[in-house]
C-alpha cells in the first residue's frame, strides 16, 4: 500500500443565493489544526491543482459541497449526464 499525501481545497462558492465561508479563513482554520490545506479563488483552480497532485490511475478526488462544485466537476470532466 502506498501512504499519499491528502490535502484540503476550499473555494468560495459563486452561487450568490447560498452564502460561502472565506476560503482563506478555512484555510486559517485548518493550519492551526495541522491539516494540509489551500484556499483557492475559484473551484476551476482548485480542480486544476488536484489534478496535479493526485494520480489520475490510483488517486483519489473528492468533491464535496454545493450542488454548484458537483456541476461543475461534472462539466470539466467532459461528462454530459449522470
Amino acid at each position: 500500500m502506498k501512504k499519499v499525501t491528502d490535502q484540503i481545497l476550499f473555494v468560495p462558492l459563486t452561487d450568490q443565493a447560498t452564502p460561502s465561508h472565506n476560503p482563506q479563513e478555512l484555510y486559517l482554520a485548518a493550519k492551526d489544526l495541522n491539516v494540509k490545506a489551500k484556499a483557492c479563488a475559484s473551484f476551476e483552480e482548485a480542480f486544476e491543482l488536484a489534478k496535479t497532485l493526485v494520480d489520475e490511475r490510483d488517486g483519489l478526488i473528492t468533491i464535496s459541497g454545493s450542488d454548484e462544485l458537483i456541476s461543475k466537476y461534472w462539466h470539466l470532466r467532459g461528462i454530459k449526464k449522470f
